[in-house]
């Protein structure tokens, strides 16, 4: 492990006018930036104690600024990075607290990842590098070497250095543009992969709704099928019930039921609004049928007489042994005659024969 003797001066190359920029960066609260302008401005004016004063009273700012941008380096992986600002925070000031340590531990666990940068600095001529005590309490406190700092001790780099200097400025900065690049493109990436995404969902949608509305149209076809065949259906039952031979009834005269027997009748049926036992509708004869509609406690009776859809005729207030002619389906007459009348319990009885 090496611990880096480093010279307190640290400035960047400049001119007179740095002085200026160094005040702006200063009303800026950059103090890194103003302590480079105002080395480079010590290098025009050595024997400025002002400069001197200013360099000295931005020195702990600016290398702190240094170190907490080591530290960042560090937690994003980049070690080589965080090597080389710390030793640029020691370059500022060498008695910055920690860093020694702080530099020091980085070279002994990430030793392959700083190696090229390191050397680089080295190479640059920024640093002299001593071999390190075997117990580090033995390195002076941080207020045992605190410099003093005059314009006119500030050693300057020679041109050789600041062309080292300079090319490795070069390098990182192509080295950054190159990172901001690829995470340009990642991002670029990025971008483009959501609008593929937004597309893709965009178009799922607007397929599922689609096919919801195709469904819709679908159902509404059938159903409108259904109702197209359903009214072609009773049209044509329509059609059919006017084409079928009309029954015709016709009033007859009276016959008295005294001495008439039941024998005479090809078929009795007894229909009752009461009893269970009894339909209230009934079948006469050839597609005729006869519905019971009330009977009256003067034992007159109402029926109605229909050909199984339409109601042929209805008869009212008809009276036991009065009898009614009627024409079936096939055009064949028959004759019925109300045989029996109970109103206590609304059942009559009736017998059919042909005419």
């Amino acid at each position: 492990m090496l611990i880096a003797a480093v010279s307190i001066t640290g400035c960047s190359d400049g001119n007179s006018s740095s002085v200026r920029q160094a005040r702006v960066a200063e009303e800026r609260g950059e103090a890194h930036v103003a302590y480079d302008h105002y080395c480079a401005a010590a290098k025009q004016r050595p024997e400025d104690a002002g400069l001197a004063a200013s360099i000295k009273r931005l020195a702990p700012t600016a290398a702190t600024y240094w170190e907490s941008q080591a530290r960042i380096a560090e937690s994003q992986g980049d070690h080589a990075e965080a090597w080389r600002r710390g030793m640029k925070s020691l370059l500022i000031r060498p008695d910055q607290p920690g860093m020694a340590e702080y530099v020091n531990r980085l070279e002994s666990e990430h030793p392959d990842a700083i190696a090229s940068s390191r050397q680089q600095w080295m190479n640059s001529g920024r640093i002299q590098v001593a071999a390190a005590p075997n117990d580090l309490s033995e390195v002076e406190s941080p207020a045992a070497q605190e410099p003093v700092v005059t314009a006119s001790a500030a050693p300057l780099p020679s041109a050789a250095s600041n062309t080292r200097n300079r090319d490795a400025d070069d390098r990182e900065a192509a080295r950054r543009r190159e990172m901001e690049r690829r995470q340009r493109e990642r991002d670029d990436a990025a971008k483009q992969r959501a609008a593929r995404e937004a597309e893709l969902k965009r178009t799922r949608e607007r397929e599922a709704q689609e096919r919801k509305e195709r469904d819709r149209a679908a159902q509404e076809r059938r159903e409108r099928d259904r109702q197209i065949a359903e009214a072609r259906r009773q049209e044509r039952a329509r059609k059919d019930a006017k084409a079928a031979p009309k029954t015709l009834v016709e009033d007859v005269e009276p016959q008295p039921s005294e001495g008439e027997g039941v024998s005479e009748f090809a078929v009795l049926y007894t229909l009752s609004r009461d009893e269970d036992q009894h339909p209230k509708r009934v079948r006469l004869a050839d597609g005729i049928y006869m519905k019971l509609r009330d009977v009256d406690d003067d034992r007159t009776v109402g029926m109605d007489l229909d050909d199984g859809k339409d109601r042929v005729q209805k008869i009212r207030d008809l009276k036991v042994g009065q009898s009614k002619l009627f024409r079936g389906r096939s055009g064949k007459w028959f004759r019925f005659t109300l045989i029996e009348v109970r109103p206590e319990v609304e059942t009559i009885r009736v017998g059919v024969k042909p005419a």
